[in-house]
């Protein structure tokens, strides 16, 4: 038993042996191949590295070569931006060259011939297209717009060489024949300009004057039965900022607007004097005659008030849509089109809106504050023992009326005047909450106040 068990031992043994000499063979090729698998890797990774940085040389080469073509391109293109300016600027001294040799023809054709060219019946067409010796730009209504540009730039000529001969002293060039040329081409030029002015003020009294229905959802609703054709309101108007910023075209809207839409303020007067030939009686006996009835002036106070709130509003959306500045028009090259105010200076539809509130409130013969005396005026008359009272009720309604008309009148303006973005712009990062108090506010204030001019 003892052999049997050594045998066996022995067996195990030598089992044992050649394991570990096999496992011992097989570490020692899975080292052997280890070492050559990471020698290749080391080299496949080597190989990426330069491969790697010759990306990175050539991605910087390339981003300078991009940088210097970028700033090359941009001077490039500042430099063609810069001729096209110039082109601009020698096509705009090319026309006007044109422009003026053309009425200077005319103006020395109609020195030698001593007959007068009948400009204005030529521009205001009273004349046939065919027996006008002037240009139909000046003589062709389409051709308003840019026969207005070119006057302001032939005038700014004739202004210009007023101006140098003032500062140089001496008004006469070197030819003589030169200065009567010039100076019978710029009264020509005035005579146009004048002409023409008059012409598209014509037309803007007519349109406006066939009234209709302000709609401004959109340019095609001018075209509709009933309706103001505001779209060529502001074509004129655009024209007409040619000429002295566009004044002339403000006193007349003021005057239209006074002569139309307020009969309130002439009625009373005309009334009046219908009466003093018809009886023969001074008005100031007959309201002497009458009892003070201050129901009827608190409704004859009411009615005006409010019909200046009504006018006046629906004013300010034809002078927003009308007066306002285009952006074709600002941008247009030769600065032709209207004149961008300054920092400093107000807005065109502004001034429009002030000029037509001075003349409706302030007018001292046919203006609120006018018909605001008078009714005055009539209690003083009377010479009542409670004049005093009657009197005091009365400026109480007035200023009642006075205060709520004009909080009206400033927020019209402020909606449709006052250029959005503004006030209104700044309030959109506030609070939802806020800005809807604020908008109950207002809506508030405003039934406030159309309560106290009704």
């Amino acid at each position: 038993e003892e052999e049997e068990l050594l045998e066996a031992l022995s067996q195990a043994s030598q089992m044992c042996t050649g394991l570990v000499e096999q496992t011992s063979l097989a570490v020692r090729d899975a080292t052997e191949d280890a070492a050559e698998a990471e020698d290749a890797y080391h080299i496949r990774l080597e190989a990426h590295s330069v491969l790697a940085r010759r990306a990175t040389e050539e991605a910087e080469a390339i981003e300078e070569r991009f940088r210097t073509n970028g700033r090359a391109a941009l001077r490039i293109g500042q430099s063609l931006e810069l001729a096209e300016a110039k082109r601009r600027q020698c096509d705009s001294a090319s026309t006007l060259i044109r422009r003026w040799w053309m009425m200077e023809d005319l103006a020395v054709q109609e020195d030698a011939s001593g007959e007068e060219i009948r400009v204005t019946e030529e521009v205001r067409g009273i004349i046939p297209s065919s027996s006008c010796r002037m240009d139909p730009l000046f003589t062709r209504p389409e051709n308003s717009l840019e026969a207005a540009k070119a006057l302001k730039s032939l005038r700014t000529v004739v202004k210009s060489r007023g101006n140098s001969a003032a500062v140089s002293g001496s008004a006469a060039p070197l030819d003589p024949r030169s200065a009567k040329r010039f100076e019978l081409t710029g009264r020509l030029i005035q005579r146009t300009s004048a002409a023409l002015e008059q012409r598209l003020l014509n037309s803007f009294s007519e349109i406006y004057g066939r009234g209709g229905t302000y709609d401004f959802t959109s340019a095609e609703s001018t075209g509709r039965a009933g309706r103001l054709d505001w779209v060529a309101l502001r074509e004129l108007a655009e024209a007409l900022t040619n000429f002295d910023q566009g004044r002339s075209l403000h006193r007349r809207y003021v005057q239209l607007v006074v002569t139309t839409r307020f009969p309130e303020f002439s009625r009373k007067k005309k009334h009046r004097n219908s009466r003093q030939e018809d009886g023969g009686y001074s008005d100031e006996d007959s309201e002497e005659e009458q009892e003070f009835d201050m129901d009827a002036t608190r409704s004859e106070l009411s009615n005006l008030f409010h019909r200046v709130s009504e006018v006046c509003t629906a004013e300010f959306q034809l002078i927003a849509h009308v007066f306002t500045v285009s952006s074709a028009a600002s941008s247009s090259a030769g600065g032709g089109g209207w004149d961008i105010p300054s920092l400093h200076s107000e807005p065109i539809p502004l001034q429009v809106a002030r000029a037509l509130l001075q003349r409706v409130i302030s007018d001292p013969k046919n203006g609120l504050q006018a018909r605001i005396n008078e009714l005055l005026a009539s209690i003083d008359r009377r010479g009542d023992f409670d004049a005093g009272a009657k009197k005091l009720d009365t400026f109480v309604v007035i200023h009642e009326k006075a205060a709520g008309l004009f909080a009206l009148l400033k927020d019209a303006a402020e909606q449709m005047l006052v250029a959005k973005g503004g006030v209104g712009g700044t309030s959109q990062g506030g609070s939802d909450g806020g800005t809807a108090a604020s908008s109950g506010e207002g809506a508030a204030a405003n039934v406030a106040n159309a309560r106290a001019v009704a």
